[in-house]
């Protein structure tokens, strides 16, 4: 049952984009299942740490996926596009609260140990950088869908815009973002009033327990058509948040 909070929290509006009727929502955990199959497909084939993982399957990274998107949706900071004659949710943008992130057990999820220890070094990195303690101080923009039907129409742009307008957004002190290769290049390049941060190649990432997660697999991000030099994550921070991201940046943290 919908609480009061959650009723003021929860953003609805109905637009016209290019003609055509949507809903623009709060991205809720049940909308997950529209859009996993894809995000699934495109993490197999493009994202770094999952195309080295051996014996990997398409149904493994989707269970695994919706899990972890799912519990994205809780945080309420999170909206996607509904076609109002189909009533199916055609796009979304995701962000995540870092101050609850999800808790994966490794003996059920074994072969994404690496990625799951490395997603932990970057909220100990945001943790150093912003110190959030607690839910609702720092959010991480951490993917966006577009069904293929619907690429081109400006829906991107549309969600990009409504995200600022989401109630609970309006109440996190840092909004971030981090991306998974390509460098602080390609983020300057095409991600506008964001002010990098720092970057931490994959060659430097170490567990829990001080081993690195991927030195000794260079050879097989190469083999995946991968740039060695561009496998770095770079953190980066919206520019009205500039002045604390500067204030941060002057601390960088060890690792």
């Amino acid at each position: 049952m919908q609480t009061q909070q959650d009723s003021v929290s929860y953003y609805y509006k109905e637009k016209v984009i290019k003609g055509k009727e949507y809903i623009i929502r709060t991205l809720v955990p049940d909308d997950v299942s529209s859009f996993i199959d894809d995000l699934a497909a495109n993490y197999v084939l493009f994202h770094p740490e999952f195309t080295v993982i051996e014996d990997i399957t398409h149904e493994r990274v989707r269970t695994f996926l919706e899990k972890k998107y799912r519990h994205t949706a809780q945080a309420g900071i999170s909206v996607c596009a509904v076609d109002k004659a189909t009533n199916q949710v055609v796009a979304s943008m995701l962000a995540t609260d870092e101050g609850d992130p999800l808790d994966c057990n490794e003996s059920e999820w074994p072969e994404f140990y690496k990625y799951n220890e490395s997603e932990a070094l970057i909220r100990k990195t945001y943790s150093k950088i912003f110190e959030p303690g607690e839910k609702g101080v720092t959010s991480m923009l951490s993917g966006a869908w577009t069904h293929s039907d619907y690429m081109g129409l400006g829906l991107y742009k549309t969600l990009e815009n409504t995200y600022w307008e989401l109630p609970r957004i309006r109440t996190f002190k840092y909004i971030g973002g981090v991306t998974v290769h390509g460098g602080a290049k390609k983020v300057s390049r095409t991600l506008k009033n964001v002010v990098v941060l720092m970057e931490l190649h994959y060659r430097d990432l170490k567990d829990s327990k001080g081993n690195y997660l991927y030195r000794d697999m260079m050879d097989k991000f190469t083999k995946r058509g991968f740039n060695i030099d561009e496998l770095r994550f770079t953190f980066f921070i919206h520019k009205s948040y500039e002045k604390h991201a500067l204030a941060a940046a002057a601390q960088r943290p060890k690792l």
